[in-house]
């Protein structure tokens, strides 16, 4: 019998075991910081955000944008996402619940907060905002950083 040993107990033996292929040689030399690109032009934000669409947001607004009747509400032509840019990003970065009304169309159902970068909200609502016979301006990474502060600063 004798004390437990946690070392030998835990399972735990080598954090590169739990790394994948590689991970020795992804780590960055001391101080360096991986900087992710945040200035891309429209069409690269439209490129990636209909991808994370793809991934993301089809199950419920559906490819075509326009959502399911009585439970998710259309982003095409949407009245809603197109009247105010802020309130789009709030509504990825902190989700949505309680009645809305698009189009005339009055939902009540949720949208749970999605967990995105602000580099993936931008991609995202660039492409909705300009696709579905929206037309709309680049949202920008320094947007949703800006009204992600706004946020937090609220609370």
């Amino acid at each position: 019998s004798g004390s437990e040993d946690l070392t030998i107990y835990s399972g735990k033996q080598d954090d590169r075991v739990y790394q994948g292929e590689g991970g020795a040689i992804q780590t960055m030399p001391g101080g360096v910081a991986v900087v992710t690109p945040t200035t891309r032009t429209k069409d690269e934000r439209m490129q990636l955000g209909e991808r994370a669409y793809a991934a993301t947001c089809v199950a419920c607004h559906q490819a075509n944008g326009n959502g399911l009747p009585g439970a998710f509400p259309p982003l095409a032509n949407s009245d809603y996402l197109m009247a105010d840019k802020t309130r789009a990003i709030h509504v990825i970065m902190d989700g949505l619940q309680g009645p809305v009304t698009v189009n005339g169309t009055t939902y009540n159902s949720v949208m749970p907060k999605l967990n995105l970068s602000d580099d993936e909200i931008a991609n995202v609502l660039t492409y909705v905002r300009n696709s579905f016979g929206n037309s709309g301006d680049m949202v920008t990474v320094a947007e949703v950083v800006a009204a992600r502060a706004k946020s937090q600063g609220a609370k």
